[in-house]
């Protein structure tokens, strides 16, 4: 139901904005992903991100910039001062992202931009373990298969490790630069909702995604 509000709420937007004689661009890019936890002893990991992209000029330099990706989250660290677990989580992420195009020489521009994310967790995968090799917790072999559901310990005492939270959002800044139609991008996700609550009674830690990334990409008119 989130996420279809969250459809709802972004399509009223575009549409009481947006012209229809506004320009409309499609586009695609792919890139990495520099990510983190709010973990103990966090370690950063490196991983990627693409998607299809839309843009909608408004007047001269106003846009309105979004799109459909599939970016990879997650770090490794200690979780409870004991536990290891390096963690990956895949999301569907929804950008909304209002740009102002800078014309620096003919065909050249800066894009600087400010918004929102939304995002679906749709994959993942985690490993418990002295350094990651498969040690596992009571009879487990140590591998989460989807971290956006209960990992089973299986020690007989009915002990499970609570899931990651499906639903993400947060905010986003970003800076393009845009050459004839190739666009290359640097991005800031700055998530404000706790993705995970496990080992965490006390808020210590808050488990909110950060991440930078890194895309080229390739701008089709239509």
């Amino acid at each position: 139901m989130r996420i279809r509000f969250y459809f709802i709420m972004i399509s009223l937007i575009t549409f009481s904005v947006v012209k229809l004689s506004a320009q409309v661009r499609l586009g695609a890019e792919a890139g990495v992903n520099l990510t983190s936890l709010g973990v103990r002893g966090n370690h950063k990991q490196v991983l990627p991100v693409g998607g299809l992209t839309i843009d909608c000029q408004l007047g001269s330099k106003m846009m309105l910039l979004s799109g459909l990706h599939y970016t990879m989250k997650g770090a490794n660290g200690l979780v409870d001062g004991s536990r290891e677990l390096m963690v990956r989580l895949g999301y569907l992420e929804l950008p909304v992202m209002f740009g102002y195009r800078i014309p620096i020489v003919e065909h050249i521009s800066l894009i600087p931009q400010v918004g929102a994310y939304f995002a679906c967790g749709v994959n993942g995968y985690g490993e418990f373990g002295a350094n990651f090799v498969h040690t596992g917790i009571g009879k487990t072999d140590g591998i989460w298969y989807n971290p956006f559901k209960k990992f089973d310990l299986k020690t007989g005492k009915e002990e499970y490790i609570e899931p990651f939270e499906r639903f993400d959002a947060g905010l986003r800044f970003a800076v393009s630069v845009e050459v004839y139609k190739f666009n290359l991008s640097l991005s800031h996700d700055l998530g404000l909702k706790r993705t995970w609550n496990e080992f965490d009674p006390d808020h210590y830690f808050k488990y909110k995604n950060r991440s930078v990334a890194i895309t080229l990409g390739y701008k089709f008119s239509l």
